[in-house]
């Protein structure tokens, strides 16, 4: 059974960006994924979207396009994001091992010694927990975007 999302609008305009009338607003956009919360990564995603105003074959699909666009650009975002992450997350690590390294070889000042290693350990697990926590959130979003990208999307006249 397919996650069904009801969307109430009372004209087309409510569909569009202010500034951008091509894109969709940032309060519907907002609305669709709060909504897609809910539903579980395994369910299908369902957009029903009520409309005062009697829409053609051809707004509906523009605004089906305007939505799957939407969420298109938000996982190109995400993926740049993760790329990023995962290179700064790797960096981290070898920062601290590096300076791992420099711990083995200074053994001058037991202090100074002592706060390179919390450095150095502070640096692995940082990188560590940005591979394995932010990239797990990132990949559930991921997925929930791509889900509104290949979610059905049906019209009704609601009067």
């Amino acid at each position: 059974m397919a996650n069904k999302i009801e969307v109430y609008v009372e004209s087309k305009e409510h569909f569009q960006n202010q500034f951008h009338k091509e894109r969709l607003s940032p309060e519907l956009s907002a609305y669709i994924l709060e909504e897609c919360k809910t539903a579980s990564l395994r369910e299908k995603i369902e957009i029903h979207i009520y409309c005062k105003e009697e829409l053609d074959k051809r707004e509906q699909t523009h605004l089906i396009d305007m939505i799957r666009r939407n969420y298109g650009v938000e996982i190109q975002e995400l993926l740049l994001l993760i790329e990023k992450n995962r290179l700064m997350s790797l960096i981290c690590i070898l920062v601290g091992i590096f300076i791992l390294f420099i711990y083995l070889f200074v053994d001058i000042i037991p202090i100074l010694s002592e706060v390179i290693l919390i450095i150095a350990w502070v640096f692995i697990w940082e990188g560590i927990y940005n591979l394995l926590f932010d990239g797990i959130k990132n990949e559930i979003d991921r997925k929930r975007f791509k889900k509104l990208t290949e979610c059905k999307i049906l019209f009704e006249q609601k009067k």
